[in-house]
């Protein structure tokens, strides 16, 4: 049994794969994701091209979302790119610290 490294409401990181709570739609259920399938994640900003109204599903620019009732309030998102043309992106509270965090493991993949 993995650790777990870190664990919200959005999202769920253990040793060697992230977990997005609430991912599919329209039953909600999880996606996970293997570091080693991970090639970059980046922080960018919400915007109304990019999400920040959107409840669940994809924007215009390919970006699925999982569900998250308070990502109007929210400013940046996390960018999962594992070269499929959907990227996964999730809004959690604490953006900075879980980057950091899936930075570190990523980096220990490629």
């Amino acid at each position: 049994m993995e650790n777990i490294i870190y664990s919200d409401k959005y999202v769920k990181i253990k040793e060697n794969d992230l977990t997005l709570f609430c991912y599919y739609f329209p039953f909600g259920q999880n996606k996970t994701i293997k570091f080693s399938d991970i090639k970059e994640i980046k922080i960018e900003e919400l915007g109304v091209f990019t999400g920040k109204y959107r409840l669940w599903g994809m924007d215009l620019n390919f970006n699925w979302y999982p569900l998250d009732k308070m990502r109007f309030r929210k400013t940046h998102f996390i960018k999962v790119n594992t070269g499929s043309k959907i990227k996964a992106c999730f809004t959690p509270d604490n953006i900075d610290e879980i980057f950091r965090i899936l930075d570190e493991r990523i980096n220990n993949y490629q």
